[in-house]
């Protein structure tokens, strides 16, 4: 019998060391990780008044470091045509991240179905697509 008890308390331990061992998985996955939706653009300090053609852009953020989505744009004929974004992103150290060659801060709402992304340095001559933008805020798809 203490050798049945004595076989269980093992094979319990060896089940659980395996299953802990497989647990250590050194990718954590990120909060930006999925698709958000745009809500609103704050272009230098103003509210940028978004149509709703605009507000239909998202971008998702793949667990490979890439980021894709679609943007939206109202042109001056007030037709609704969209364009694919590539790009990619990173976590950097000090919990901010690189996307698209900007140095960006992201806030998430509590709930973290919710995100503001502050544009906090990119180069002179950006031209992606963060271009003119301050801030921006998605909301979790």
């Amino acid at each position: 019998m203490k050798k049945t008890i004595l076989l269980f308390f093992v094979i319990t331990g060896i089940i659980s060391c395996t299953e802990n061992d497989s647990n250590l998985d050194t990718t954590v996955s990120d909060l930006i990780i999925g698709e958000w939706q745009l809500q609103s653009i704050i272009e230098k300090g103003v509210d940028v008044d978004l149509t709703e053609c605009e507000l239909k852009s998202t971008l998702t953020f793949n667990q490979n470091d890439s980021l894709t989505g679609v943007s939206y744009i109202m042109d001056s004929i007030k037709s609704c045509y969209s364009e694919d974004e590539k790009s990619t992103w990173k976590k950097n150290s000090n919990d901010t991240y690189t996307i698209d060659g900007c140095n960006i801060d992201i806030i998430f709402s509590e709930e973290n179905t919710a995100c503001e992304i502050k544009i906090t340095n990119k180069p002179t001559d950006y031209e992606g697509l963060f271009k003119g933008m301050d801030n921006v805020h998605f909301k979790k798809k």
